[in-house]
């Protein structure tokens, strides 16, 4: 398998997968400053340098037509340089007056005009840093706003322990090169996205009823597709970047799930036509940008996501992100692994949040789940049920009395074998039947996650086929398909996200 993105299609299997320093000045005239920009913010426009175009500030070639060329060679007498006598250059040199000669005043205004370049490269090389350093502060500030605490894609409950562990001195050759590999995986950056979800969350938040929904100049309604690609992007534009993603959707098709019980998902409704229409023009978009999508029939995206997010993080030591609304991922939080959602309503900044994901740690669940664990979210849905599923759980128990008694016993088992005990009174009695006692353990089974998934879509090097990298012709298609969709914002981001270093080119 090749290091770039490929498209591999399991045709005949059950699961597919399309691989779409301070600084001085120098008077030395051989000197070169190279600026490489490492990020930026599009407001400073006044600092842009163009990614991958180094700055070079040095001698020119003459006659180059460039600053700083001398142009000897082309410049008549008189101009740039004086012509004399070489007999009588000691007389110039010393005479009364002092005056110095044109050659020799030429040079010294040469290196006069080489050094303050210099300086001033310089000077714009330490407004880049104290630029960069603002846009993370800026960062940093923005996401506390939002209630987020620690770094993005980063978990501070074991980032000392590993750091730790990086930096151990060991004996064995072996341990330091697979430590070694640890760290440079730990800069893998991976979101798993829940297509699904971000469709219809694109198709809700513009209802039909208020006349805002978005159409081309020829009628065509976009919405759904704006609205999905508008957050992948933003998405995208996380600091750091990612560096690898996966969009998963469902197939259509029955689970185990529905084999459990036939009311999974029973009382949805069919799937608005204008997700419908949606899914096929962005699952060519996010071919021609070279996104891997991901579908396996009779598997749920969630048990794809989940299988994935655990392999990578426990696997390849990579740090993951799952982009998506649904709560059932509250489960898979762990050191190493994040969720991003919709933000809270007074989260909200202004219009453009509207399609904004949010960081969602390990730590904001125990705070919001007054110190449960993430592992006890399970436990939690089977006892209170899920309407959005229609998971059944046990009735008379709500969120409320299902974290009171997760933290009376700890675990689902432990509150059903002790249920005599609980309180108050009516959770015991609630907990009384077996019927009671089944729906909890049916439950689980239902809203539980599966992260061992077997199908050679779940099966792929994660680093090769999930890593970020521009299309090979070098995004033709996709600008074509942003002109016919009307979206050119869309296109401009794109544009200035493939010219960081996050994207490698095939």
């Amino acid at each position: 398998m090749t290091t770039g993105l490929v498209r591999l299609t399991h045709a005949s299997r059950p699961g597919s997968i399309t691989r779409h320093g301070h600084c001085s000045s120098s008077s030395s005239l051989s000197s070169m400053l190279m600026v490489k920009k490492r990020g930026g913010n599009r407001n400073h426009n006044n600092h842009h340098i163009a990614a991958r175009r180094p700055l070079i500030v040095g001698p020119r070639q003459a006659g180059s037509g460039e600053p700083f060329s001398s142009n000897k060679e082309n410049s008549p007498a008189g101009e740039g340089e004086q012509e004399h006598d070489d007999d009588d250059d000691d007389d110039e040199i010393f005479n009364p007056n002092n005056q110095i000669p044109g050659t020799y005043r030429d040079a010294m205004n040469s290196k006069t005009e080489l050094g303050a370049a210099i300086k001033d490269a310089c000077s714009e090389l330490d407004a880049l840093k104290n630029l960069e350093e603002s846009v993370i502060q800026e960062a940093e500030e923005l996401l506390k706003g939002v209630g987020f605490k620690g770094s993005l894609f980063s978990s501070s409950s074991n980032q000392q322990q590993e750091d730790d562990d990086f930096n151990e001195p060991s004996s064995s050759s072996s341990h330091d090169v697979v430590m070694a590999e640890k760290k440079k995986n730990r800069e893998k950056r991976l979101i798993l996205t829940d297509a699904m979800a971000l469709l219809y969350r694109s198709h809700f938040a513009f209802p039909h009823s208020n006349n805002h929904r978005l159409t081309t100049t020829k009628g065509r309604d976009t919405t759904v597709e704006f609205g999905f690609l508008s957050t992948l992007l933003s998405l995208l534009e996380l600091m750091p970047h990612p560096t690898h993603m996966a969009v998963v959707f469902d197939a259509s098709g029955k689970t185990f799930r529905h084999e459990l019980y036939q009311g999974y998902k029973g009382q949805r409704p069919p799937a608005p036509e204008e997700v419908v229409d949606a899914i096929p023009v962005v699952l060519e978009v996010l071919k021609a940008m070279n996104v891997t999508s991901v579908r396996v029939p009779g598997v749920e995206a969630d048990d794809v996501i989940g299988t994935l997010a655990r392999r990578a993080v426990e696997e390849e030591n990579m740090t993951v992100a799952v982009a998506s609304p649904d709560k059932d991922f509250f489960q898979l939080l762990r050191p190493g692994l994040i969720l991003l959602r919709p933000p809270k309503k007074n989260q909200y900044y202004d219009a453009s949040q509207k399609y904004s994901l949010v960081p969602y740690t390990e730590d904001d669940f125990v705070e919001e789940w007054q110190g449960l664990v993430p592992s006890q979210f399970v436990d939690v849905l089977a006892l209170m049920g899920d309407s959005s599923d229609n998971v059944p759980g046990v009735p008379g128990i709500g969120p409320k009395m299902a974290v009171s008694l997760l933290k009376q016993f700890g675990t689902l088992e432990e509150v059903l074998v002790r249920r005599d005990e609980a309180t108050p009174k009516r959770a015991a009695t609630a907990l009384a039947t077996d019927d009671a006692v089944a729906a909890a353990r049916l439950s689980k089974q239902l809203v539980e996650l599966r992260t061992d998934v077997d199908v050679p879509a779940t099966n792929i090097d994660i680093d090769a086929a999930l890593r970020l990298t521009v299309p090979e012709d070098g995004g033709r298609e996709v600008w074509r398909l942003f002109r016919e969709l009307e979206f050119a914002s869309h296109e401009k981001r794109l544009r200035a996200l493939w010219n960081t270093d996050s994207y490698t080119f095939m």
